[in-house]
């Protein structure tokens, strides 16, 4: 009778700490959750307007195409052929499949890459970029037109003839972190105006564990960042979900917490063993008592 009052008592005194996890508690029992925010926290008003056109950053990776006669080779099948390529002593002439190589010039299906194909560059911490001939050129914060037309002119200045350029960021992406686990992605920004809906759609959906109802959006630099909370568990939601992402952008859609069921499934292996301990005293008690 002792043991069925003391055991009521430790199951009682186990629920209330349970209870107790859904605080400040489930940092010890879910130390795995990120980016909390206290109750009282001051998030930012998400903007109506944003300037959707990306300007070219420190870090970025930019995938480059150089070609001449406006990019007349690119549809002859050579822009970036088997045999071009922008060397050291590039010149204007050239003919059938040569390139802007080494002593070659600019012929029927020529065209200016590296080695005979497209080539990539980063934008280095000056914000320049090293390419070839004209070396290193500033081009953070260049929308991609703006940079393409400032390169077209450098070439032309070259004597390039009619030269053509374009330019595209690799590396565009954002951090979704879903839930959990194994619900963290890195979601390439493929278009220039993609929204919230757009990048939950390309990962799967919001898992189980996630809270459609609020979603972080952080933004700009981590010391001290814009931070945006969403609700899109509604149709009214959807025009928050309408924001466009920018580049390196995190999204954290936060986890459900379940106290209870994290509570026990931590205790469980202690549950276990007392479970066996008690039977053990019961045990002994039983047959001490038939002597």
């Amino acid at each position: 009778m002792l043991f069925m009052k003391l055991r009521s008592k430790i199951i009682l005194g186990m629920l209330a700490m349970a209870l107790l996890i859904g605080g400040s508690g489930c940092r010890v029992f879910q130390p795995n959750f990120m980016l909390r925010t206290p109750a009282n926290y001051q998030f930012d008003e998400i903007p109506e307007k944003v300037d959707t056109v990306y300007r070219l950053a420190v870090n970025d990776v930019l995938n480059f195409s150089i070609l001449g006669d406006y990019g007349a080779p690119m549809i002859s099948n050579g822009g970036f052929g088997m045999n071009g390529g922008m060397g050291i002593n590039g010149g204007i002439g050239g003919g059938m499949g040569a390139g802007m190589g080494m002593n070659g010039g600019m012929g029927m299906n020529g065209g200016v890459g590296m080695g005979g194909g497209g080539f990539s560059a980063l934008v280095e911490f000056d914000g320049t970029c090293k390419l070839p001939i004209v070396g290193r050129v500033p081009l953070a914060g260049m929308t991609n037109r703006e940079a393409e037309a400032y390169l077209e002119g450098l070439y032309k200045e070259l004597e390039i003839k009619n030269p053509f350029v374009q330019v595209g960021v690799g590396n565009r992406r954002i951090f979704l972190f879903n839930g959990t686990g194994s619900g963290t992605q890195v979601v390439p920004l493929f278009l220039e105006n993609m929204n919230l809906f757009e990048v939950i759609a390309m990962s799967g959906g919001i898992s189980p564990n996630g809270k459609a109802h609020r979603i972080k959006v952080i933004r700009g630099d981590l010391r001290d960042p814009q931070v945006y909370l969403m609700d899109i568990s509604t149709l009214e939601g959807m025009k928050m979900a309408d924001l466009t992402l920018q580049p390196n952008d995190i999204v954290y859609i936060e986890p459900r917490i379940r106290p209870i069921e994290t509570f026990f499934a931590a205790i469980n292996p202690y549950l276990t063993a007392l479970g066996f301990l008690a039977s053990s005293v019961t045990t002994i008690i039983v047959v001490a008592n038939l002597k």
